[in-house]
């Protein structure tokens, strides 16, 4: 499916979406602007393999003294090799690694914050876009909706904040369409990571990480998802953090600042602009014509030095000067997320367990043919029991009777494992995003799929076995 019914080019689609933006109710309830700075942020790994010393395991230092800042209004793109730890970074910043293994302060507004914290006003867009197959773009949008927004009590407000956010990242031709899988046809790769984008903008977040948001996108529509990015950060004072990995010119020039790491160190922080500059005069001239990124990626990064001279330089002591000076603000409790409560995260989820079965056509009749096809199998083992000798009759009632409570426990049993292996990824992602709790999202499996599905499919086994066997 394509992205767009139609065409458009870079500069007409900005002009589009900055004016659907403007016109956008859902983004403009933020007025309390937000910029996050890290000094000294370090983060190491645990080695595996054998040690000389067992008291002390090896680590790998993946960051080390990284300080940077993430203005609000301005969208940051965070660059450097495979491995130099920018999406470490990202994550650190976003909450997402156990703070036992970082070292450093991580700031918000100027005043110290854990990175856990940070999760209640920020929204995290992954680079595997990880959602449920069988929910249409609208069904992913709402539920985003209901479980995040608790203070929305209205469902007429939240389906018209799910509209607002359909007409502006151009999902609208598409919202009826599932989202779909490798398996099953569904929307574009390029509508999937608008879809992923517009589940954490329907919270109005103050802050939004994205890793690699142009991943595996055409040129145009990566275009597009970083225009549409750049008007939210400058039109309603986001702060937008991405790791991006060699970005066209074009795209390039969308971004406001930019963190270049090189081997977990920072090798430069600051506007786009000036990043040309601040490398020419150290013997790094980037010729006409080139684009920037490449030309960073294929000459300057990986050269030794750069690091301490980056740490060494005036432009990093006037950002470092810049975050002492900062008025400790902290994060506006305004803005913070409001989750729903267990008993609507348990009726939603029930709710789309059931739907979520329903549309699985495949799996639905696979388990009924199985069964079936077990129940006639074994009740022709067991055909015409009613002999005239009772020890035998006995024997092979008993016999029939022990394989069907048999068939019936494990049969149970291995559907109740294999239904939480299935959808583990889309669990994982959306547990960790705040969209619901465990317990909601056991009980709700466990009564579709393994009180519902998985029982009922074993009666129909019991009966043709009972059938079969004709027992008098």
């Amino acid at each position: 499916m394509a992205d767009s019914p139609k065409v458009r080019s870079p500069v007409a689609a900005v002009d589009v979406e900055a004016q659907a933006i403007k016109r956008c109710s859902v983004l403009s309830q933020v007025d309390n602007l937000v910029t996050i700075s890290g000094v000294d942020l370090s983060y190491t790994v645990p080695v595996s393999g054998p040690t000389t010393t067992p008291k002390k395991k090896p680590e790998l230092q993946i960051l080390s003294d990284v300080t940077a800042t993430f203005k609000s209004g301005r969208m940051t793109a965070v660059m450097g090799a495979s491995g130099a730890g920018k999406t470490s970074l990202l994550y650190a910043m976003a909450g997402e690694l156990p703070p036992s293994r970082m070292s450093g302060k991580l700031l918000v507004n100027g005043e110290p914050c854990q990175p856990t914290r940070i999760k209640q006003i920020s929204g995290f867009v992954f680079q595997d876009d990880v959602l449920l197959d069988t929910m249409t773009v609208q069904e992913a949008l709402i539920m985003s909706a209901t479980l995040r927004l608790k203070h929305v009590s209205r469902q007429e407000e939240r389906n018209g904040m799910v509209r607002e956010l359909l007409q502006i990242l151009g999902l609208e031709h598409c919202k009826s369409t599932v989202i779909g899988s490798s398996q099953v046809k569904g929307i574009s790769g390029g509508e999937r990571k608008r879809c992923a984008i517009a589940m954490e903008l329907i919270t109005n977040p103050a802050v939004l990480f994205l890793d690699e948001p142009t991943s595996g996108l055409d040129t145009l529509t990566a275009y597009n998802v970083v225009a549409t990015l750049r008007d939210l950060a400058h039109i309603h004072g986001r702060t937008i953090i991405c790791t991006i990995h060699q970005p066209s010119s074009d795209i390039y020039h969308l971004f406001d600042d930019l963190l270049l790491l090189g081997s977990g160190r920072v090798l430069y922080n600051g506007a786009v602009e000036g990043a040309i500059d601040y490398f020419n005069k150290r013997g790094f001239p980037c010729p006409h014509y080139t684009n920037p990124a490449d030309y960073f990626f294929m000459h300057v990064v990986g050269q030794p030095g750069l690091a301490d001279q980056w740490a060494g330089s005036q432009e990093c002591k006037l950002i470092r000067s810049e975050i002492d000076s900062t008025l400790p603000g902290g994060i506006p409790k305004n803005i913070v997320k409001q989750h729903a409560s267990m008993w609507v995260q348990f009726r939603y989820l029930l709710k789309r367990q059931i739907r979520n079965a329903y549309r699985n056509h495949m799996i639905l009749n696979v388990k009924l043919f199985q069964n079936i096809l077990v129940g006639l199998l074994v009740g022709l083992i067991y055909y015409d029991t009613d002999s005239k000798s009772v020890p035998t009759q006995i024997q092979d009632r008993n016999g029939a009777l022990y394989f069907v409570v048999v068939s019936q426990f494990m049969g149970a049993s291995m559907g109740f494992v294999s239904v939480f292996s299935t959808e583990k990824a889309v669990f994982m992602r959306e547990y960790g995003a705040g969209y619901y709790s465990i317990i909601p999202y056991f009980f709700s499996k466990i009564l579709v799929e393994v009180l519902t599905l998985n029982v009922v499919c074993h009666i129909i086994q019991s009966n043709k076995i009972y059938c079969r066997c004709r027992f008098k």
